[in-house]
């Protein structure tokens, strides 16, 4: 089941509107993917089941969500992931778009958790 359901996103974050509900669970999946595999690269080897449990009650962890739903619906979509967009001044993560602010809440997630790998 998505951490972010399109009730969450259009309700409580108070998201764009994405009338096909298709797209938007293909986006949604596609973005929390995204957000997770953002959050496996910075966040210490053996804490990452923290972060699991975290993603699921953690609004700062929806909101990055929501906004990787945003950046991909407006970077054309599922192209953006799929490399047929053009994603302009977006953050690259992995040959994707990432938002900025996303990436932001969800350092922050981690740094307020004592999870957040800071290099050797």
């Amino acid at each position: 089941m998505a951490v972010v359901s399109k009730e969450y996103y259009n309700g409580t974050y108070g998201g764009i509107i994405i009338s096909d509900d298709t797209e938007f669970e293909k986006l949604s999946a596609r973005a929390e993917g995204i957000i997770d595999a953002f959050a496996q690269s910075e966040v210490l080897n053996w804490k990452y089941a923290e972060y699991t449990a975290l993603k699921d009650i953690d609004a700062k962890i929806k909101t990055a969500i929501c906004q990787e739903i945003e950046v991909l619906y407006h970077s054309n979509g599922m192209q953006a992931v799929t490399g047929g967009a053009d994603c302009g001044q977006v953050e690259m993560f992995g040959g994707v778009p990432l938002a900025v602010t996303a990436k932001q809440n969800v350092l922050q997630v981690l740094l307020e958790k004592n999870i957040l790998y800071k290099g050797a």
